[in-house]
């Protein structure tokens, strides 16, 4: 019996060798290429979330002149627009990744300068610019039915703004 068992574990530990090996294949041959996102996989929805999240949060850092936190959140912005970038993103034969780059990422730049000087009033035109971009952004790839706006009360109530 004890033969039949060590010939099992073996068969089990060269099995999953040769699978993990076979999954190292695959995620090397998808680095290789450059494409470490397969656009069919890649969910266009969770990044803008993400983006509507932090332009929330930047909103009211910048309304409290927490410039610390403000330029916190930009960071966190400017990398979901990076990631939507580097995604290469199609849809409906509009290059999504080409209009955030253009609109976005370089607005983004404009008022991190207007945040590291501690200028409210660059800021908040700066911060109209973005979500007018956003907007434009969403007319131009066909979904012009979300329109983002200036938030009113930030979505979170359990954070502290100030300094």
């Amino acid at each position: 019996m004890m033969k039949f068992e060590r010939v099992m574990t073996w068969t089990v530990l060269i099995a999953m060798f040769f699978y993990f090996q076979w999954k190292r294949d695959d995620r090397v041959k998808l680095e290789s290429t450059g494409n470490s996102h397969v656009e069919e996989d890649f969910e266009l929805a969770h990044p803008m979330g993400q983006m509507q999240k932090y332009m929330d949060k930047l909103h009211f850092a910048g309304l409290e002149r927490n410039w610390q936190l403000a330029g916190f959140y930009l960071h966190e912005l400017e990398e979901q627009a990076e990631k939507i970038v580097g995604a290469k993103v199609h849809e409906d034969g509009v290059d999504v990744s080409q209009l955030t780059q253009q609109l976005l990422v370089s607005q983004i730049e404009q008022l991190e300068m207007s945040v590291k000087a501690g200028n409210s009033v660059k800021f908040e035109s700066g911060y109209l610019e973005l979500v007018d971009r956003c907007n434009s952004c969403h007319q131009t790839s066909k979904h012009e039915f979300i329109k983002i706006k200036v938030p009113e009360l930030s979505m979170f109530k359990n954070q502290e703004y100030g300094k």
